[in-house]
């Protein structure tokens, strides 16, 4: 799913590009998921997620009614302790440190769906 217009946004910041992604994604989910049942959806936040990967795991598998066998739990508990893919190590508000020009310049455009999503601005 890409948005419209992003082949002219190419030339231009990436955070751009991510953020205008990031929004359609979530407005996209945020209201085709208003169209079930409650019963039927279920909201996973990244950084519950992030938190405590286990107990956020558990939450979805028993959601879905699915068990939550021991090679699920192990995976989940590895989340924490096994990170993917970095160059420096992981830190909590790590990303907002590091880029607040570039988070100052999208905020107005993913406000909105922050708001939605029940973040405070």
């Amino acid at each position: 799913m890409l948005y419209p217009g992003w082949r002219e946004d190419l030339s231009g910041p990436l955070e751009v590009v991510c953020a205008k992604q990031w929004k359609l994604a979530n407005d996209y989910s945020l209201d085709d998921g208003s169209r079930f049942d409650e019963s039927r959806w279920i909201t996973v936040r990244y950084e519950d997620l992030t938190d405590d990967p286990s107990a956020e795991v558990a939450r979805i598998m028993d959601r879905i009614g699915v068990p939550l066998d021991h090679a699920v739990r192990t995976a989940a508990a590895g989340v924490a302790t096994t990170p993917v893919n970095v160059v420096t190590a992981p830190e909590k508000g790590k990303w907002k440190r590091e880029n607040p020009t570039e988070i100052a310049s999208i905020t107005p455009l993913i406000a909105p769906t922050m708001e939605r999503l029940g973040y405070q601005l």
